[in-house]
């Protein structure tokens, strides 16, 4: 059903427990000691995470003022490249020349672009997987089709490397429930793609009405959140006074999203409740 959905040979497939084990998988297939693997913060926080269980070397490349070009990637002799494209936590869709630029190097690292919010940007990188060898498109239910409980995920690649992911997991794969609720949501995707529309548009106007009340600074974003910066209050606080409100929005301890909120696009009178009780505050 996904080589149908997207026209691709069903061999250039491979399946896990949500996109995180595909990913866990590509690492396993391709990583070990003496390798490198490049991402640039801050990004699904996964990744290092599960560079270090596979044996890979991970290394941040740090932002200065926007995304790095993929010459500051290559500049750390990478064997793997990871790419969250639209990025998480922040929202953006890094430009498709770095992915280009990191292609066109000749015997060049494997880049491995996670496309967990694809369907809320409207583009992805499937064609790249088709046409370079060295490109591991990865892709989950959890987020457009809102199977996160159930746990599908998949990646487009070689079908060399797709034999050797799913040779290298456990025998249990996606269960029954899953994998049924999975075609069900290809086959009503069009229905699916009315409410992807309609939480774009609501991301929208939730970032505008954030915007207006002064102290909150959204960030332009292709996925179906709002990475938001606060000025002259604490995140912390601010997210811990909306709890108390009964709505929950995502705070980061860490040092480079010290003071941000994330906060998902819901439906209108989600994004109203939340203005409302960001007024009392």
């Amino acid at each position: 059903a996904i080589a149908r959905r997207f026209g691709v040979p069903v061999e250039w497939i491979a399946t896990g427990c949500g996109s995180d084990d595909v990913l866990d998988c590509a690492l396993r297939a391709l990583g070990g000691p003496g390798r490198r693997l490049v991402f640039v913060p801050p990004t699904f926080s996964m990744v290092e995470f599960l560079a270090l269980a596979n044996g890979l070397e991970p290394v941040a490349v740090e932002r200065s003022g926007g995304f790095p070009a993929a010459a500051a990637l290559l500049a750390e002799r990478p064997d793997l490249v990871y790419l969250c494209r639209p990025e998480n936590p922040t929202g953006e869709l890094l430009p498709r020349s770095v992915v280009e630029d990191l292609l066109a190097v000749r015997e060049g690292p494997v880049v491995l672009l996670d496309e967990a919010y694809a369907e809320f940007s409207g583009q992805t990188a499937i064609p790249l997987a088709l046409e370079y060898p060295n490109v591991v498109v990865l892709r989950t239910f959890s987020k457009w089709a809102g199977l996160a409980g159930l746990r599908v995920g998949y990646s487009v690649s070689s079908p060399e490397l797709a034999a050797h992911m799913m040779a290298l997991k456990q025998p249990y794969n996606v269960n029954v429930a899953a994998e049924a609720a999975a075609i069900a949501a290809i086959e009503h995707r069009a229905q699916i793609a009315e409410d992807i529309a309609a939480i774009v548009a609501e991301r929208e106007r939730m970032s505008g009405l954030l915007a207006a009340l002064g102290w909150l600074q959204p960030l332009p974003s292709c996925a179906n959140f709002v990475l938001v910066a606060v000025r002259g209050r604490s995140a912390r606080e601010v997210a811990a006074s909306l709890r108390r409100r009964g709505i929950l929005v995502r705070y980061y301890d860490r040092p480079d999203l010290q003071n941000y909120l994330r906060i998902s696009a819901g439906r209108p009178e989600d994004t109203d409740a939340l203005v409302a009780a960001l007024q009392e505050l």
